[in-house]
């Protein structure tokens, strides 16, 4: 037993010729399930284990299943199963997810996962058991049909989140925004089967939507608070806001010719251009919003591009025409020459930031 705890899993060589080696056959008791990303797992339902290492490779198998033979299988209910974590050595349990497929929660306890236990676990502890399942399913989807109930629970969460965002509109914070909301309901309307059928890609559909969920449930502490200390704290994040970074300090003989030149030379045009960017880059609980604050900042930037162009294009017109004039003392000539080529160089880049602008 205690060259167990000294030799890790083998290194597998996955070059084409030692793998063609490999693929010949799947180990008795052993089957082979594929992901609809192209991945496969394998699964032992004898002993209720599934796992990502390849089975197939003798050294591999041996020890997955001196794994298995340190872990108490007879303690499993009749709907839970366990995955193997990668690499573990046999004894070392603590990684090992114990799924309950009758209850939907997975944990790495499997005391955690019991079903005359969970009734005992306070509401955070049952979320984030909760996205461990959902977590799983999304990556191990084929062998097992799914849940009856998953459907109808994305719904519900799906329809109040489509709710909160006509109730609270640029204050919410739930995950999915009114129109993501209307295009994934969608998507679960035309994508019905039988459920006898099943489907697997729509097994992943509702995992990866469950796992967001409870993941934002686990997040705003779901079930654990009475209204009124819910208010609170939401208040308390509004008026907070997210941890601010402590700003660069910059020396006397930096930061007084800096401020000159971007107050005094630049107009404070730069400060503006700064404040513009951290207000479009603000984090209010979606993401969808930030894209769209920076879509219009970028709309912005763009007509203002267009004036400043339009500026530029007729400044550099008046100062040939102040060229041309005969008798022009020699300072008043340099001091022409010097902003045509102004007008010249801000004409070309605001050309170029016009064009990135546009592109973006």
């Amino acid at each position: 037993m205690s060259e167990y705890h000294t030799k890790p899993y083998p290194v597998t060589d996955y070059s084409p010729n030692n793998y063609r080696q490999t693929v010949d056959s799947i180990p008795p008791g052993w089957d082979l399930y594929i992901h609809p990303q192209g991945w496969v797992y394998f699964k032992n339902r004898q002993v209720r284990v599934v796992t990502d290492e390849d089975v197939r490779i003798p050294e591999t198998l041996k020890s997955v299943e001196q794994y298995i033979s340190s872990f108490p299988i007879s303690e499993l209910d009749e709907h839970m199963e366990i995955l193997l974590p990668h690499g573990a050595m046999p004894g070392e349990h603590g990684l090992t997810l114990v799924v309950n497929h009758s209850l939907c929660i997975a944990s790495h306890y499997l005391d955690e996962v019991r079903t005359t236990n969970v009734c005992k676990l306070d509401p955070y502890q049952v979320n984030r058991l909760h996205r461990l399942f959902w977590n799983y399913l999304q990556g191990h989807p084929a062998h097992v049909p799914t849940p009856a109930n998953a459907e109808q629970e994305v719904r519900d969460a799906l329809t109040w989140y489509h709710v909160d965002n006509l109730i609270s509109g640029s204050r919410s914070t739930v995950p999915f925004s009114k129109m993501e909301c209307e295009d994934l309901l969608k998507i679960l309307n035309d994508t019905q089967v039988d459920w006898q059928q099943g489907s697997i890609s729509r097994t992943v559909f509702l995992a990866w939507l469950s796992r967001e969920i409870w993941s934002f449930r686990d997040a705003e502490r779901y079930g654990q608070y009475t209204i009124k200390q819910s208010n609170v704290l939401r208040a308390d994040r509004l008026r907070t806001g997210p941890a601010s970074v402590t700003p660069l300090v910059l020396p006397a003989y930096i930061s007084i010719p800096l401020d000159f030149v971007i107050n005094v030379v630049f107009f404070a045009i730069p400060r503006t251009y700064l404040a513009h960017v951290k207000a479009a880059s603000e984090y209010h609980g979606r993401l969808s919003s930030i894209q769209a604050r920076w879509e219009q900042y970028i709309d912005r930037i763009v007509r203002e591009y267009q004036d400043f162009l339009l500026i530029a294009t007729v400044l550099l017109s008046a100062n040939v025409s102040f060229l041309a004039i005969n008798d022009l003392s020699p300072i008043a000539t340099a001091a022409g020459i010097v902003s045509v080529f102004a007008s010249l160089g801000s004409i070309i880049v605001g050309v170029f930031l016009h064009v990135e602008a546009s592109i973006q």
